[in-house]
């Protein structure tokens, strides 16, 4: 992981937001601002996204979200698309529904 990070910290491309309290990371958000093929809209796809499992329904996750709308926003960005992994309906992380994402993860901004 280490040297992961170390490149996708040295890629101006790649975006991480983390949320500490007292020395602890408990939630981080990681994203790409993109340019597509099947649109002329720029948009941020978030890769990454996680909160501490003992921290979850604080609104951590909202404070991810929200930073990273407000950074898309500013940069340009119409939309923010978020992946869940290669999971049926019935595995998707519940959360995300609270969150404001969508079924399909593509959020207007």
């Amino acid at each position: 992981m280490k040297s992961r990070l170390t490149s996708i910290l040295n890629d101006s491309s790649y975006h991480t937001f983390v949320y500490e309290e007292r020395g602890r990371l408990l939630g981080m958000i990681g994203f790409i601002f993109n340019v597509a093929y099947h649109t002329n809209d720029p948009h941020v796809r978030v890769i990454a996204f996680s909160v501490r499992e003992s921290f979850q329904g604080k609104g951590i996750g909202n404070l991810l979200i929200e930073r990273t709308e407000q950074w898309a926003s500013r940069q340009g960005a119409k939309s923010i698309v978020l992946n869940s992994g290669d999971r049926d309906e019935k595995q998707r992380p519940s959360n995300l529904s609270s969150l404001g994402i969508p079924r399909k993860g593509h959020r207007i901004l």
